[in-house]
């Protein structure tokens, strides 16, 4: 059901990201204007968007294209991490029991801290 996909609410704040956002990547079982149509109501900086198949890896995809990631998938955070994509594991109740180390984060403002540490 798209209605559902609609009332999922944000991991992160839009006003916490002082970063340019180069795109967003999503696998999502609902059309991508649905995703295309949450961002938007929750705020979030207009940016690309790369919907994928529910189920499907984000790495073919992403390879070539993204320096830095933040999923809260531990399969998507060590299939990135295992293809050369620099991931950040974001701290949910379904993922707290894996150590990845200093790759854990636990909120936008940690991510962008790590991030703009990279330079």
């Amino acid at each position: 059901d798209n209605n559902f996909w609609l009332t999922v609410p944000p991991l992160i704040s839009p006003d916490d990201i002082d970063y340019p956002i180069s795109g967003y990547c999503t696998s999502r079982s609902c059309p991508a204007e649905i995703t295309r149509e949450w961002l938007n109501k929750h705020r979030f900086p207009a940016a690309d968007l790369i919907s994928i198949p529910f189920g499907e890896s984000k790495v073919t995809v992403l390879n070539g294209k993204c320096d830095v990631f933040i999923d809260d998938s531990i399969k998507n955070f060590i299939e990135l991490q295992s293809n050369g994509i620099l991931c950040y594991l974001k701290t949910r109740p379904h993922n707290v029991k894996f150590d990845v180390g200093h790759f854990r984060v636990n909120d936008a403002k940690q991510f962008l801290d790590k991030v703009r540490g990279l330079n």
